[in-house]
């Protein structure tokens, strides 16, 4: 049995079932001490713990959700640290499951899948407003929800390689990462991001192309063997068309120029940022 089921943190929440983990930490399900509800606890792993950048990334996602309150972004509500050792975000509980689970699953219509991108798509158009980059825009980090009334509710999740496009109103003097160094999800990844450039709200832009076009296909637009071969795609290969994923869209050339201008191999030939791409929708 996991050790930490049953602890409660900082008085305030306990801990009473495991329900995944990634790369640097775990998450909860806890219940709060007052007995007001459930949430969501998400732990950074002891040994990221001790390593300083991992850290301040794991502090920094938190900072970035704690100021970003949306519909369409994971609302994050209280920040600790675990006996004295390992931080830990407190958020809501969320039932459903990703983007990427419901591609796999079939159970995706494109008009179904415009409306999810479209939520999507305002989430992160609200983190630009606020001076914040995602920088790993993929569908497993958009998880749908059912609301009561039945219908879809995207939430925007991780935002653990979160940028401040202004680094020193947002108190965030020092880099996390080393220039020209690579971070994030190959198959979503702009040119500029690939090869460690400088990114910006048009990354951003790049990778919702990249969403845009695995939700309404079911694939994703460049598919190669190894993340160097992915990443030669994204530099050199033009975008396919809709219709090669999914020839009843051929009848939708409005769809593809749309992705094909959020992935344009060129920042200043996309979309300014996803309210811009978002814009594109109407």
């Amino acid at each position: 049995m996991d050790p930490l089921i049953g602890r409660v943190l900082d008085a305030r929440y306990r801990l009473v079932a495991f329900i995944g983990e990634g790369a640097m930490g775990k998450v909860y399900k806890a219940e709060r001490a007052d007995g007001t509800g459930l949430v969501a606890v998400k732990i950074l792993n002891e040994d990221c713990s001790i390593d300083p950048a991992l850290r301040e990334r794991f502090e920094r996602e938190a900072r970035a959700l704690f100021g970003l309150s949306h519909p369409h972004i994971l609302d994050v509500q209280d920040y600790g640290v675990l006996d004295g050792r390992q931080p830990y975000l407190v958020m809501e509980l969320l039932e459903g499951q990703n983007l990427e689970a419901m591609i796999e699953s079939g159970n995706l219509d494109p008009q179904l899948a415009l409306r999810l991108a479209r939520q999507f798509m305002e989430g992160l158009a609200f983190a630009h407003s606020q001076g914040v980059l995602h920088r790993d825009l993929k569908t497993e980090n958009l998880f749908v929800v059912r609301r009561p009334d039945g219908v879809p509710h995207v939430k925007l999740l991780d935002f653990g390689l979160v940028k401040f496009v202004d680094d020193e109103r947002w108190g965030e003097g020092k880099k996390l990462t080393v220039a020209g160094s690579v971070m994030g999800s190959p198959a979503y990844m702009s040119p500029e991001q690939g090869t460690g450039g400088q990114m910006d709200a048009r990354s951003d832009v790049y990778s919702a192309g990249v969403v845009l076009y695995e939700v309404l296909t079911g694939a994703w637009p460049f598919i190669g063997e190894s993340r160097m071969d992915m990443l030669k795609q994204h530099l050199l290969t033009p975008v396919p068309p809709l219709r090669a994923g999914r020839p009843e869209l051929r009848a939708r050339p409005e769809l593809d120029a749309l992705i094909t201008k959020a992935m344009a191999k060129e920042p200043g030939d996309r979309f300014s940022d996803a309210q811009a791409m978002l814009a594109a929708f109407d």
